[in-house]
């Protein structure tokens, strides 16, 4: 059913005539984007756009970004009940080849061929696409590529400490983690995400910046950081749960493509004078990764799981009580070592 839709899709996408593309890299790893207007690029490619490469490639994996109202040959939404879909996910119609992620709102469909690694995201209009969907482009399609090799995407922020490597930022909404990196990056430090980024083991754990966007709540906005008021991208958009900043337009020279992780620090916001470090453990750190980023990436859970507990059994993992001073934390992650 999946494999029919999706060679049928594709069938039609190769048969348009306006279809442009744009080659991009993460590590030693390259893709290719496909699409069909340069509104929908725009829309989505934002986010990815440090990714960017100029020169030819022979790329890892092709994805096909279409904006279904503007096509000449004409895509329809699929057949299938959506109340097989769960948080977008049918494990009824989940096959070892083919993924499908199916939002409940009906307005865009993800297709993933893990044969080929060819992803197709078809959005009914470009108006309909979600503001949180533009922040981090192609998740669902990256996730179930590096299903295939020793890398992984995780709910996470990263910050670049020193020369020596980075720190994952982790925790559920809430926990202070977006509020911590943007505090840390305008502290001096290097930025590698804020909320989800790419992991991968190599001669060691590495992570790398997928997305440049950050996103952040109204009043820690206002309150804490109220001179970036101007950057908003989504401040018209009425009922936006979080205001989008492009980091790397902002702060061009704090963005880092990628970094040894040196470890794993878990904040929690106490509102105190002082900013204090401690050693915690794998269950620890699990938790703070894995709930969030198995409940947003559904498919092969199992799989994405076993990367997750390896990476936080072979890293040293810390608490960090936060305190209600920016600058406190900063001298507080400045100074800190694998050995305090």
């Amino acid at each position: 059913m999946v494999q029919a839709y999706f060679e049928k899709a594709l069938s039609k996408i190769s048969s348009e005539e306006n279809i442009s593309h744009k080659n991009y890299k993460i590590g030693k790893r390259s893709f290719r984007v496909n699409y069909n207007s340069d509104n929908i690029l725009k829309a989505l490619g934002s986010s990815i756009s440090h990714l960017t490469v100029f020169q030819t490639l022979d790329f890892n994996l092709e994805i096909f970004c279409m904006d279904l109202s503007v096509m000449k040959h004409k895509i329809y939404k699929p057949s299938w009940v959506l109340d097989s879909f769960v948080n977008g996910y049918s494990k009824k119609l989940d096959t070892k080849r083919f993924r499908v992620f199916y939002p409940s709102e009906m307005n865009r469909i993800y297709l993933f061929d893990q044969k080929l690694n060819i992803g197709l995201a078809l959005y009914n209009k470009i108006e309909q696409i979600p503001w949180w969907e533009k922040t981090f482009s192609f998740r669902y399609i990256f996730h179930c590529w590096t299903l295939g090799f020793n890398a992984q995407l995780i709910h996470s922020g990263a910050i670049k400490q020193s020369k020596k490597g980075a720190y994952l930022i982790t925790g559920a909404s809430g926990s202070g983690k977006s509020t911590s990196c943007l505090s840390l990056l305008r502290g001096g430090f290097g930025y590698l995400g804020d909320d989800y980024v790419w992991i991968e083991k190599e001669k060691s754990w590495m992570v790398y910046c997928l997305y440049q966007t950050a996103k952040i709540v109204k009043s820690t906005l206002y309150d804490r950081f109220p001179d970036l008021k101007k950057y908003v991208l989504n401040k018209n958009l009425i009922g936006s749960e979080k205001y989008v900043l492009d980091l790397g337009f902002i702060y061009p020279k704090k963005m880092c493509k990628k970094a040894k992780i040196l470890g794993i620090l878990i904040p929690q916001i106490n509102h105190s004078e002082e900013s204090i470090i401690s050693k915690t453990n794998s269950q620890s750190a699990i938790l703070s990764i894995a709930p969030t980023t198995l409940y947003h990436l559904p498919h092969s859970r199992e799989i994405a799981y076993k990367k997750i507990m390896n990476l936080c059994v072979s890293m040293p993992k810390y608490h960090w009580n936060l305190s209600q001073y920016d600058e406190i934390n900063s001298k507080a992650f400045s100074k800190f070592k694998l050995n305090e």
